[in-house]
């Protein structure tokens, strides 16, 4: 089971269970159209960069149709607890954004 925050982007997942969102991209206040060289990736993390005890926990690229998939096996390696995750986006001019940071609640499957 998967649940997503709209307003904060925030995710609840069942540990193992296969994480399934879209990305929407806009520059300024228009949809944005990747290029063929920009990139987009999700990272998992305990805590942020630079906090005492970040570690990160692992990567995920992101295909151009903007659908992310994390396998099941990835969902799994991960305690129940909080995490956050982010999406950076490199555009193909190399400018970097983070697009979306937020957090990510593991659960059991009896919770």
């Amino acid at each position: 089971m998967q649940y997503i925050n709209e307003e904060t982007n925030d995710i609840t997942l069942t540990k193992g269970d296969t994480l399934i969102f879209d990305v929407t991209l806009t520059r300024g206040d228009e949809p944005y159209i990747l290029q063929p060289t920009d990139k987009l990736r999700l990272a998992v993390s305990k805590g942020y960069v630079g906090e005492a005890g970040y570690k990160l926990m692992f990567t995920q690229a992101i295909p151009e149709t903007l659908s992310v998939v994390v396998p099941a096996e990835k969902t799994e390696m991960l305690f129940n607890g909080e995490y956050k995750y982010d999406i950076q986006f490199t555009f193909d001019d190399d400018t970097v954004d983070t697009v979306v940071s937020a957090n990510l609640t593991i659960t059991g499957e009896s919770e």
